[in-house]
């Protein structure tokens, strides 16, 4: 402000009040502006500012209160006056502008005012700010401040605890949803949700969403995995209920000697027992296959307990047993008995997987006795005397075989071959067969001849094999396939010793020892089946889901990343889902493959196209090489470039061929432009050369004479525009260019400013010393300054008083302290002259000097204060 100058002094702080006759009575303030009563409240003594605050307040105020279209710079404005805390606090409820009642609080005079409106700040900065300024000079702003920032920070460290709180959570919530498997599902399920319960209320920024859809997966999870585990259970028993079914069937069929209506209603039972366990929870393969096994000889059974009782109640099958220790002996019971035994076996037909009844032992029993045939008993076509040639033929060759196997000793073989013929010789008519019966018995005596030596070589071994299998049979269970590989070896072991006549009691040693030594790898084994039959269930379950994906997508609009991806998962998946059996193996293969292949070709037809895309642009790649205007062809090859990659999915190997092609075509069009801009380097590096010998030339001239470099710095920026430089250089070597010149107008200037202390110094020392000194030259006097001025015929207009007054005012320096109402005063006065004149400080300057130059000679004392006075002004 103009009148900023005027009323400031190093005293004015001073604990002594101002003179009365400095206070503006209410007429004189009612005449001022609002511009001049602000610069009257900076400059006033304390005692007059409340009257001056009080007048600019009644201005603002529209009948004693705050309009209502009032402003924020009004607003300001009225608490920056206002001493009244009321009004100032209506005010700084009604600013908008936050920064402003900042200000206020860092600025007012007041300091009601300035808690007040500290009071109202919110944002942390601003907080920050008024606390740093009033550290030291105000108390109470400052610990409200502190206070304020202190609970902010409070705020948002809980504010921040809380959301990584919530995040956490919402990151515990998306673990729980992706393992599902977790053995602590339900647990920490149960402990996430009540912890989301407890939340109050969520802070700014965090999205709950994703969290709650979390929670509603999870509890859709665990409502699966307890529908699981409840079927898991139902499943076990219904498993274990099945087992019970099984082994109850194999204890049934190990006493089969009952009634067939009593074995009719068990094997109802179980029958029904089965279909309960089986209805909701299929059973295994293996284990159906068992139970149907086992129902099959049960049924057999039951077939032959009632083909018995008919069987008894046509006739009376009690005849007494004959053991073949009687046959050997000629004890022949009657022929019918014997054949009449075989018959009913033939009817009766028991499994073999079943026990053998008492009864059913007396009729084998019976039915093994030899029976002594006359040759009037063979059958009809045993006696044609026109088979003989054919089937002596095939005795001779038989007999030739058995020849050779006792040879090397192999007896189970010529054991086999002594069988087939005995019924050979059963065919043949009475008169061939007594011709070849001679040589078969020496070949009968031979065989065993070879098996009791066998017998009497190999016991000893079968004997050992048997105590190992035992004591086998007897260890700690270790690794069941160690154990059954040990099985193995002994079994193979027996096999290789071969079959004797008299091993039939170690025979059966050995196979019980090998059942119970067996035993605790039969357990792994069935664990290894289910496993494979549960791989099998999942190649099964794999295999069914890719054909529901296969037949449900919409192959228009697939997503064939997606696509690629989920067959590589299949592929993963069904090669981890092993191992099966061979042939569930080969089957799901099969199956696999084919749904595979389907999807496959999907995939393939989107891997043509894009292929195909790909190729065309390796053409237009090729064309592009082709085109004279090399800035146009990589223009080209950038753009496909960019269409390469909007293209979709291509097989690997094909894609980076075409992509090697396009490669090769992008190379050559680079290598050519590449070739272009070093031959345009080159062209532009001399020209900027030439550019840097101007601008050189330019700084040499400037170095030499500034005042006359003006032509070579025009003739530089001539140059300059002439040439065709780079953007970048041109920008440089202007940009330098400009430096020159600024160095250039900062040269003259500083010496023109010379020049100027030097003529004031020279005016100054004549004001110091008028007698002494010589006046000034015209050419030596500072700018604005006449030469006439110091010719004395002018007269002044200002005494010496006020002169000196003036020029102090304009330094901005004190004036003595009785001339205080000389100075307000004169201040007064200054402010009334200079309304609406716009007078500058150079201008006030040279009239001062005029009005000084026109007085009479002054006392040093004035002299020495106007040219005190003077100097500070020129500072």
């Amino acid at each position: 402000m103009v009148f900023s100058k005027f009323f400031r002094r190093a005293s004015a702080d001073a604990t002594r009040p101002a003179p009365k006759s400095s206070q503006q009575s209410p007429s004189d303030l009612k005449s001022c502006s609002e511009q001049a009563l602000e610069s009257l409240l900076s400059e006033a003594p304390k005692s007059a500012r409340p009257e001056i605050r009080q007048e600019l307040l009644g201005r603002l105020l529209k009948g004693g209160s705050i309009p209502a279209a009032a402003d924020d710079a009004l607003l300001v404005r009225i608490v920056a006056f206002a001493d009244d805390t009321e009004i100032a606090q209506a005010a700084l409820n009604r600013i908008t502008d936050e920064a402003a009642r900042a200000r206020l609080a860092r600025e007012h005079s007041i300091a009601r005012v300035r808690l007040l409106a500290a009071a109202t700040l919110s944002g942390s900065e601003l907080l920050h700010t008024v606390m740093q300024s009033a550290q030291g000079s105000d108390k109470a702003v400052y610990r409200l401040c502190k206070d304020r920032l202190h609970e902010q920070q409070q705020a948002e460290a809980e504010q921040q605890q809380q959301l990584q709180r919530l995040q956490q959570l919402q990151e515990q919530l998306a673990h729980l949803v992706g393992h599902p498997d977790s053995p602590d599902f339900a647990g920490r399920f149960q402990v996430l949700s009540q912890r989301w319960q407890d939340v109050p209320s969520f802070p700014e920024g965090f999205n709950p969403a994703p969290a709650e859809e979390l929670l509603t997966q999870a509890a859709a999870l665990e409502q699966s995995r307890r529908q699981a585990e409840a079927e898991q259970q139902a499943a076990a028993a219904a498993a274990t209920e099945r087992q019970t079914i099984l082994q109850r069937l194999k204890a049934a069929l190990g006493n089969a000697d009952q009634a067939s209506g009593t074995w009719s209603s068990l094997l109802e039972a179980e029958q029904q027992a089965w279909r309960s366990a089986s209805g909701p929870h299929l059973p295994a393969a293996k284990e159906q296959q068992a139970f149907d096994q086992l129902l099959e000889t049960a049924t057999r059974v039951l077939q032959a307990l009632r083909a018995h009782e008919a069987l008894q109640s046509a006739a009376d099958p009690t005849a007494e047993a004959v053991t073949p220790e009687d046959a050997a002996t000629d004890q022949i019971p009657a022929a019918d008995s014997a054949q009449q035994a075989r018959e009913w076996l033939q009817q009766i037909s028991w499994p073999e997987a079943a026990a053998t009844p008492v009864w059913l032992q007396q009729l084998q029993s019976r039915a093994q006795v030899r029976e002594v045939r006359t040759e009037n008993e063979k059958p009809a076509r045993l006696k044609e005397p026109g088979r003989d040639p054919e089937l002596l033929q095939q005795l001779n060759t038989l007999s030739a075989s058995m020849e050779a196997a006792l040879d090397e000793g192999n007896a189970g073989e010529a054991g086999r071959c002594e069988k087939r013929l005995q019924k050979l010789l059963d065919q043949l008519s009475p008169q061939a067969r007594h011709k070849v019966q001679g040589s078969v018995r020496l070949l009968s005596g031979r065989l065993h001849e070879l098996r009791d030596w066998q017998g009497f070589a190999v016991t000893p071994k079968k004997e050992a094999l048997c105590a190992e299998m035992e004591a086998l049979s007897t260890s700690p269970a270790g690794d069941p396939e160690s154990r059954a590989d040990q099985i193995k070896t002994l079994q193979q072991a027996w096999k290789d010793l071969g079959y004797s006549g008299n091993d039939r009691d170690l025979w059966e040693r050995f196979r019980a020892a090998a059942d119970t030594a067996f035993e605790p790898c039969r357990v792994f084994y069935e664990e290894q089946a289910q496993q494979r039959a549960a791989m099998v269930s999942a190649r099964e379950n794999l295999i069914a889901e890719l054909t529901g994906y296969e037949s449900a997508m919409n192959w228009e609009t697939a997503d064939w990343k997606t696509v690629q991806a989920t067959l590589d998962a299949a592929r993963e998946a069904f090669r981890q889902a092993g191992p099966v059996d061979h042939k569930a193996h080969t089957r799901t293969q099969k199956a696999f493959r084919d749904i595979c292949d389907r999807i496959y070709a999907h995939l393939k037809g989107e891997y043509d196209r894009n292929l195909n895309l790909k190729r065309t642009l390796v053409e237009k790649a090729a064309a592009a090489t082709e085109n004279d205007d090399v800035h146009a062809a990589a223009d080209t090859i950038k753009q496909l470039q960019q269409e390469w990659k909007s293209i979709g999915m291509t097989p690997r190997a094909a894609d980076q061929k075409l992509w090697s092609e396009l490669r090769s075509h992008a190379d050559a069009v680079f290598a050519r432009l590449g070739e272009q801009r070093q031959a345009r380097k080159q062209v532009l590096d001399e020209t900027v050369a030439q550019g840097e010998a101007l601008l050189k030339t330019a700084t040499d001239a400037l170095s030499n004479n500034p005042a006359t470099a003006s032509a070579q710095l025009d003739e530089c920026a001539a140059g300059l525009a002439q040439l065709d430089l780079p953007k970048s250089a041109a920008q440089r070597l202007g940009a330098e260019l400009s430096h020159l010149r600024q160095q250039q107008t900062d040269a003259l200037n500083r010496k023109a400013s010379e020049q100027n202390r030097a003529s004031w110094q020279s005016l100054l020392s004549w004001l110091e010393n008028p007698a002494v000194t010589d006046i000034p030259a015209s050419g030596e006097l500072p700018q604005g300054i006449g030469a006439d001025w110091f010719a004395g015929d002018t007269a002044a207009t200002l005494d010496a008083q006020e002169i000196c007054i003036r020029m102090e005012i304009l330094a901005d320096q004190n004036s003595p302290e009785n001339e205080q109402e000389a100075r307000m005063a004169v201040q007064v006065k200054r402010l009334a002259e200079g309304l609406g004149r716009g007078i500058s400080p150079e201008e006030e300057r040279a009239q001062l000097i005029r009005e000084w130059l026109a007085l009479t000679p002054q006392e040093a004392v004035m002299c020495s204060r106007f040219c005190a006075a003077l100097k500070q002004s020129l500072n």
